[in-house]
């Protein structure tokens, strides 16, 4: 029974963090500009909880994080909602242009291209909570990864699907669900860093 109710309170104290750190970051998410310093606080908690640094709580690690990455995250954010623009503006225009043969040429470019900034955008977080790098080596370090360990980014794809088809199943899932997938992508991708970083 003391058995039990150990491994209960266990699986209670991890579901509660997953449930306080979700609702911190859908709160800090409100204002918009802040998607991107939120992510990136939440990954570090997260990345925290892997490493085994501090389980024990989660409002004044998110604070920390989110303050100490701001800067950095908030512009990188600025940079990936334009090229996200760009993205979606460009298949637009192709949807509107009525030349099968520039369709051809130019459809298959943009769809890698799209790929390779989804695949890059898996680790965009990871790499930026776990190295110290400018705002150029977060990006090339991420595309260098999301092209070499492409295996990962599939994985980080199939947690993505199954937290977006949990909350189209039960909406309220959405009180836990992106907690859950930054923990899982962010543990896939540590497993690619180098031992010494770790």
């Amino acid at each position: 029974m003391d058995l039990f109710q150990s491994r209960f309170m266990f699986v209670l104290e991890k579901f509660t963090s997953f449930f306080l750190l979700n609702i911190l970051w859908l709160f800090m998410c409100i204002p918009i500009v802040t998607i991107f310093p939120a992510t990136a606080a939440m990954f570090a908690v997260v990345r925290q909880w892997i490493r085994q640094e501090d389980s024990s709580s989660v409002f004044k690690p998110f604070f920390v994080h989110f303050k100490d990455n701001f800067k950095q995250s908030f512009l990188i954010g600025i940079i990936w909602f334009a090229v996200l623009y760009s993205i979606v503006f460009n298949f637009q225009l192709l949807a509107s242009i009525e030349t099968p043969t520039l369709n051809t040429i130019m459809l298959p470019f943009l769809a890698i291209f799209s790929i390779l900034f989804l695949f890059t955008s898996f680790y965009l977080f990871p790499v930026m909570v776990h190295f110290k790098l400018p705002i150029v080596g977060v990006i090339k370090n991420s595309f260098l990864y999301s092209l070499s360990k492409l295996h990962v980014c599939l994985l980080c794809l199939l947690f993505v699907a199954a937290g977006v088809a949990l909350f189209l199943i039960y909406t309220l899932t959405i009180l836990i669900s992106f907690s859950l997938v930054a923990y899982f992508v962010y543990r896939v991708c540590h497993k690619t860093f180098p031992v010494e970083n770790s």
